[in-house]
């Protein structure tokens, strides 16, 4: 029965198919190798890919570094764990939205990092002020690490 309706139906709605089939796959394939051979986040000089939470608490670290700001990673408050804490200040700084709303109650300050935000976005979120770094000028040498933002609107003017 199945096999009688295949082949009442036109040779184009059947070539259609199939070509459509194989263009999927072709597809899968290029998204599959892309992802095995160009890491998105780029490669460590260990050879370990990076992942966006490595490169989200690199930003982070480096900003409460350049801030002069005391911290722990991976700390314990209770049955949470944060991925930055400022003992100092009392303030957890967390990723995970679950966790900041455990923390909400708890008499710690909790700071919610969403994916998008980049790491010199912190500063305007904790409860204190924090002297901003001078990560250098547009035009003159950077102190840090070149902004890539800056730089793409510098190349398009």
């Amino acid at each position: 029965m199945v096999v009688e309706s295949v082949t009442a139906l036109p040779t184009w709605v059947l070539l259609g198919v199939a070509a459509g089939i194989v263009a999927s796959g072709v597809v899968a394939l290029v998204f599959y190798l892309g992802d095995r051979l160009i890491a998105p986040g780029g490669t460590a000089s260990d050879g370990r890919r990076h992942t966006g939470d490595e490169r989200r608490r690199r930003e982070i670290r480096d900003y409460l570094t350049a801030t002069d700001v005391r911290f722990t990673e991976d700390h314990a408050l209770g049955e949470v764990g944060v991925p930055f804490y400022l003992p100092e200040r009392d303030v957890a700084i967390t990723f995970d939205a679950h966790d900041y709303f455990r923390l909400e109650g708890e008499g710690v300050y909790t700071v919610l990092c969403e994916h998008e935000m980049p790491g010199r976005g912190l500063g305007r979120r904790l409860p204190f002020d924090v002297t901003e770094p001078d990560w250098g000028t547009r035009g003159g040498a950077a102190t840090s690490a070149p902004d890539p933002v800056a730089a793409a609107f510098d190349e398009l003017d």
